[in-house]
């Protein structure tokens, strides 16, 4: 919260992540008066500033959506290489074989079969592992935030995007360390298959 004794006109009244905002949405204002109205009246600027102010928050949403799905794919590359087995020499089109075999009919979710000679999908040590770590272990952890969402069950969402990040992993193995983006079709398979 803001220090109550400061003045709201200024900016050092707000946090930083509304500071930010702020700054964004002024950047926003200066470049359509620049480029679209250089003379803007004030009641047109008081409609407008609503605007910039609500695509300042968006980009900023996006920006941070980008960094926690990097923070998840990162993990994500951490459990791919803990969890898998690889080429001893590390031979890279070896390794990007292994991987091509994993993505084959999502095996890379699969361990096991139950008593009844059922392959058992969706609990394969990687995919338990990351979302374990990304979604309840640590001081930003999902769990410790939203109890009431993940306190009795993992969401079938975080399982989806646990896989999604997984993917991605294998998909750079194959692609020999290009980088490799989320792809909201590959979340939506996924969630659609759970």
């Amino acid at each position: 919260m803001p220090n109550s004794k400061s003045d709201p006109s200024h900016l050092q009244h707000y946090t930083p992540p509304v500071h930010d905002i702020i700054e964004h949405a002024k950047q926003i204002s200066h470049c359509d008066i620049a480029a679209v109205n250089s003379f803007p009246l004030c009641a047109d600027f008081n409609c407008k500033a609503v605007e910039y102010v609500n695509v300042a928050i968006t980009k900023c949403h996006l920006r941070d959506l980008s960094n926690w799905c990097s923070a998840l794919k990162k993990k994500a590359h951490m459990y791919v290489c803990e969890h898998y087995k690889w080429d001893p020499q590390n031979c890279c089109q070896v390794n990007a074989n292994i991987a091509r075999e994993l993505l084959e009919h999502g095996n890379f979710l699969k361990h096991g079969v139950d008593e009844e000679g059922h392959t058992n999908s969706l609990v394969h040590l990687t995919l338990s592992g990351l979302v374990i770590n990304f979604f309840y272990t640590g001081t930003n952890a999902m769990v410790s935030l939203f109890l009431e969402v993940f306190g009795n069950e993992v969401p079938c969402a975080a399982i989806a995007l646990g896989a999604t990040a997984i993917k991605v992993a294998l998909d750079e193995v194959v692609t020999e360390g290009k980088e490799v983006t989320f792809k909201h079709d590959v979340y939506v398979d996924l969630l659609g298959l759970m």
